[in-house]
C-alpha cells in the first residue's frame, strides 16, 4: 500500500522511531489504521487535531525542532500515501497486518490496525454517526478487533472461530466505508471550494 512518496525505508524508519517512544502511538501498523480512519472519514480533520494523538499529548516531546520536523514529515508522507491510494485506486487498498506462522499456516494479526482505526474514528464521533446508524455492519469487524468490548465479544464467540469469520471482512469493510462517505466528502469539498478527487 505504500506510495511513491513514502518508501519501504521511510516505513521502517518511522516504525523504529515510534517503537522507541513511550507515549502516543508507538506501533506503525496502529498508526496506519489511525491514519486510514482519518483519510476516509466524513470530515477532513486538520493535522493540528490528530498529530498530538500520534506523539502523545499537546506538547510534543522531541529533543529539538529539527527532530520534530523530521518526525512530522514522515507521518505526513505516510498520511499522504494513504490519501493517494484512495484517490487513485481505492480498489487496491490493502491494510498492513502483522503475520504469524502457526502449524504451517499464516495467521494475520489485525488487532493493532483495527485499534488504530477506532482511535481515528473517535476524533469525530458525531461525524461518523450516520454510518453507525445506517451501516453498523461495516464497522463491526473493526469494532470487534479494535475495542475492549469487541475483544470480549470475540472471546465469548470463541476467539479462533471469530477471527476466521471476521478478520477477512476488514479490508472490504474499509473500502465500503470509503465509498459510503465519498458523496458527503465531495459535497463538503465543493461547498468549500476545494478540489474534488477524481476516481
Amino acid at each position: 500500500m505504500i506510495g511513491a512518496q513514502f518508501s519501504d525505508e521511510d516505513f521502517d524508519t518511522l516504525s523504529d522511531w515510534l517503537s522507541r517512544r513511550g507515549k502516543g502511538i508507538t506501533d506503525i501498523v496502529e498508526l496506519e489504521g489511525f491514519l486510514t480512519a482519518i483519510v476516509i472519514a466524513p470530515n477532513t480533520l486538520s493535522p493540528l487535531t490528530w498529530l498530538p494523538k500520534v506523539w502523545g499529548g499537546k506538547h510534543p516531546d522531541f529533543k529539538d525542532l529539527a527532530e520534530m520536523n523530521r518526525f512530522v514529515g514522515l507521518v505526513m508522507r505516510f498520511y499522504n500515501s494513504i490519501v493517494l491510494i484512495f484517490e487513485t485506486s481505492p480498489g487496491e487498498f490493502e491494510p498492513t497486518f502483522y503475520e504469524r506462522e502457526i502449524d504451517g499456516k499464516t495467521l494475520f494479526i489485525v488487532d493493532e490496525w483495527c485499534w488504530g482505526f477506532m482511535k481515528g474514528l473517535k476524533l469525530d464521533t458525531a461525524g461518523w454517526k450516520p454510518l453507525k446508524r445506517e451501516r453498523p455492519d461495516l464497522l463491526k469487524p473493526l469494532r470487534l478487533f479494535g475495542t475492549s468490548a469487541g475483544f470480549r465479544e470475540l472471546d465469548a464467540g470463541g476467539a479462533d472461530k471469530m477471527h476466521a469469520l471476521w478478520s477477512p471482512r476488514i479490508e472490504p469493510a474499509v473500502r465500503d466505508i470509503y465509498a459510503f462517505w465519498l458523496p458527503h466528502r465531495r459535497r463538503t469539498l465543493t461547498a468549500h471550494g476545494g478540489r474534488v478527487p477524481m476516481h
